[in-house]
Order: C-alpha cells, then structure tokens, then sequence
C-alpha cells in the first residue's frame, strides 16, 4: 500500500480578482498550475471562470490553454484531442474541494462541481505532483454537453484507486442509463474496463490494483478492436461499436450513469486525455510516454 497521502498545499497559489468569484460564498481558493495563471495574475493564459463555474461550461473571453501549443511543448499528438485534464493545471479549489477542472485540450470541455458535498479534493503524490481524491461516495464532476464524433478513440489516464470492491466509472459519457453511452473505470474484480452500449470490454482481474500509481490505456480502433494496457502491457482485448454520432447530455468524471454499478469512483486521478479518433502505435507511445515520464511510472 502507498504512503498516506496530505492534503496539498505548498503547490497550491492563492486565487486573486475575478478567479475567485467562482468560489461558492466567497471561501479562500487557490489556483493550481500555469493555466489559470493569466487570470490569477500569474503570468500565462487564463480562462473566465465565471461562465463556466458549476456547469463546466464555455470558456469566457479570458481565453484558455490551447493545443497545439501546450500538446507541443510536452510532445503530445493534437489532431483529435478532445479532453485533457492535468491535475497540475488549472484547478480552482476550495476549502470544501476542487470546483472547476480546466480543459487544456483548447476544446473548453471543463469540468466542474456547483454542489459542495460532491467536490473532489486536492491531495499530493509521493512524487510532489497534486492529484484530485474521489472519494468514493458521491464526489463527482460535471462535463459540457457534447462529445458526438468518434472516429475510434484513444483514452489515457494516470490514477489510483484505494481498495473498494464495487464498479466505478470514472470517465462517462451518455443520454442517461443505458443511452448512447461510452465510459471507462474499474470494475469487480479490481480490473480495467471500457464499454459502448452493451459491448463490454475487460481487463485482467487485479490488474487496476489498489494502492498504486499506475498509467492505464484504452484503445479503440476505426476496425472496433479495442486494446486495454496498463503500464504498455496489455491486461485485455476485445471488440466494441464505434460510438454513435450524437451529442451526449450527462458527461461526468469520476461517475458513470448505470444503475447496475452506482459507486463513484474511490481514487485519485492525476492525468486524463481523450483523443476523438484512432491514433497510430507511435502516437501511442507518445502519450503513454510523457505519462509515465511525467509521472515517474514504470516500464
């Protein structure tokens, strides 16, 4: 098991002028990464937090981090990326938790939570990188509308579960139970899963092990093979529909919408990036190795 975690606080800078209007009542809150630092006064590019506050909605005219810039300078593909959320950029969080997760992808798919006891928290990893805690009863986030073209798909995440036994989705797309749906998370017994309408795919049993920092992939081809990789090795394959081309409504990190599997997920999440399309073995290697770089992962 890891080292007990703290919560964050050295890295955190405290938010200033209109940044912190976004803070529910007015409570202390801190910007976390250069993102956000244009409209913290920091230097960089910022983004209008009050638009988007509480429903992860468009960014205002305070601009946003935008790829290809900031997929260059890490050496990330731009072409199709769609969402990408680092820990280490662009969260304003509160003292009652994280409310507003900035996008980096240029897509202004931001994510946030208006509903206090839902927040997920800011923690710390051994390595000195923030991470947001989900914990695993109720703490969620709100993505836009949107979501509606996938020519295959391409998701990358740095995360780690604590122990729990139940499913969890931790990135969910769809129009309610069952309805139009993709999503990813971890599922009975402690295993990597993905899913599109009825077509599941999964890992190995304890390969989404608890208690570990680990760099999970999901991989889905334009000829519907799907490939699941945790660390570059792969814990499972299959096949599944290519999502359908319709905007989707109820988008959430760290939850999904089934009925059949209610818990959210018990974790923490470090990185997530969503590419809309097939991307190529080199591709791959890329994102998968910023990751594990950046994060200090194995192989």
């Amino acid at each position: 098991m890891a080292a007990p975690h703290r919560v964050l606080a050295l890295a955190l800078v405290p938010c200033l002028g209109f940044a912190c209007n976004l803070l529910l009542g007015h409570e202390p809150g801190y910007w976390i990464g250069g993102d956000a630092g244009g409209a913290a006064g920091q230097g960089g590019q910022g983004v209008d937090m009050g638009a988007a506050a509480g429903r992860g909605g468009a960014a205002g005219s305070g601009g946003e981090s935008s790829c290809p810039q900031a997929c260059l300078e890490v050496g990330l593909p731009t072409e199709g990326l769609a969402l990408w959320l680092a820990a280490d950029h662009g969260v304003v969080a509160g003292q009652e938790g994280v409310h507003y997760w900035q996008d980096r992808s240029g897509r202004a798919h931001h994510a946030a939570q208006s509903v206090a006891d839902a927040r997920p928290r800011v923690l710390e990893a051994a390595s000195g990188l923030p991470l947001v805690d989900f914990d695993g009863a109720g703490d969620h986030l709100r993505l836009p509308v949107g979501f509606a073209s996938f020519a295959g798909a391409a998701f990358f995440l740095v995360a780690e579960a604590d122990p729990n036994a139940g499913c969890a989705g931790i990135l969910s797309f769809a129009n309610g139970n069952y309805a139009d749906d993709i999503e990813f998370g971890r599922h009975t017994p402690n295993l990597l899963y993905y899913e599109v309408l009825s077509d599941p795919v999964n890992g190995a049993a304890d390969g989404f092990e608890a208690g570990r920092l680990l760099q999970a992939s999901i991989l889905h081809r334009a000829d519907t093979t799907v490939e699941l990789r945790i660390d570059g090795v792969i814990t499972g394959t299959g096949q599944a529909t290519l999502p359908a081309a319709v905007e989707r409504t109820q988008n959430f990190v760290g939850k999904n919408t089934y009925m059949e599997c209610p818990t959210t997920f018990d974790g923490r999440i470090g990185e997530l990036l969503l590419y809309t399309r097939e991307l190529s073995p080199e591709e791959t290697d890329q994102v998968e190795e910023y990751l594990r770089g950046k994060w200090g992962l194995g192989p």
